[in-house]
């Protein structure tokens, strides 16, 4: 996970979604099984963290709840969530909202 500012994950966003403009949050996914760890990489997350700053202060929360929500969000992605359709949208937001009710 790298927190960055928006000129960074603009960079990010034009390189790999071709989108000329910061984003709060990218996904990268990269499954990887390290053996002798046993362990699943599932790739990586970066926060901008100027855009969760200014979206902490539009929802009048804390910075460390918005990063929290950001994060959730973009594991979902990790683990082959979406929102590119409605219905794809209501399940993963419902999902994130569950994961964020339960770990306040």
């Amino acid at each position: 996970m790298a927190f960055v500012s928006d000129r960074e994950i603009a960079k990010l966003n034009h390189w790999y979604r071709k989108k000329n403009y910061p984003t709060d949050i990218l996904s990268f996914s990269q499954p990887v099984i390290h053996e002798k760890q046993k362990m699943k990489f599932l790739g990586d997350i970066v926060i901008s963290c100027d855009t969760a700053q200014k979206q902490a202060l539009k929802g009048k929360q804390k910075l460390e709840d918005e990063i929290r929500m950001l994060l959730i969000h973009g594991l979902l992605h990790l683990l082959g969530h979406d929102h590119k359709n409605e219905p794809q949208a209501r399940k993963m937001f419902k999902l994130q909202n569950d994961i964020l009710l339960h770990h306040k």
